[in-house]
């Protein structure tokens, strides 16, 4: 007889694209993709790495539930994803997200609000939740919003961000200008380009 699970992954999570299927999604049908998914970013941190070997990092690191060892309903216990990527020897990266953004008239007519035909200064506040430290940080803004105009210079240096948490704001604000011909109310999209050691995104 072949022991089967061999491990066992999450379920009942949220999901969307899956057709009739209702989300929270629960069963196998949710779990195997789970395990999968992992499985890809294992092979991601080092495309050299074997089938065999991506198993090991899988059930090695797994966490053990139901009774001790592997077990008949569980397998080796429920896959954990960083362990199992630490497995490898992969040194993680520094990983940056937007926390706060706040817009104020620079100059504008003292309302509080933005409308057209005001300035606007910008500051954004970043997160670094990777396992790297984030240093040399800096982000250049970009609007695709018709009417609206980066006012130079468009980059703004950020202080270093600790891994697994730290946080910062870019330390000169980021301007912009609406034009006249905008109308309220309007969705103004901004792109932020990030760069810092080791890595390049895009927010």
């Amino acid at each position: 007889m072949r022991q089967k699970p061999d491990i066992t992954a999450a379920d009942g999570v949220s999901v969307t694209g899956v057709g009739a299927f209702p989300s929270p999604f629960f069963g196998t049908s949710a779990a195997a993709p789970h395990a999968a998914a992992i499985a890809g970013l294992i092979k991601a941190t080092n495309p050299l790495l074997t089938p065999a070997q991506i198993r090991t990092a899988l059930t090695s690191t797994a966490i053990d539930i139901l009774a001790p060892g592997v077990d008949r309903d569980s397998g080796a216990g429920i896959i954990d994803a960083l362990s199992a990527i630490q497995s490898t020897g992969a040194t993680g990266t520094a990983f940056l997200q937007p926390v706060t953004i706040t817009a104020l008239e620079d100059p504008g007519d003292g309302n509080g609000t933005l409308d057209s035909g005001e300035n606007a200064s910008m500051t954004i506040q970043l997160k670094n939740v990777g396992t790297v430290n984030a240093t040399a940080v800096s982000g250049t803004l970009s609007s695709s919003t018709p009417g609206i105009t980066i006012i130079p210079p468009d980059t703004s240096a950020y202080p270093d961000m600790a891994a697994g948490g730290g946080t910062g704001t870019n330390a000169t604000p980021f301007r912009f200008s609406i034009a006249g011909f905008v109308t309220c109310p309007t969705t103004i999209n901004f792109a932020l380009t990030l760069t810092y050691t080791g890595a390049q995104r895009r927010l």
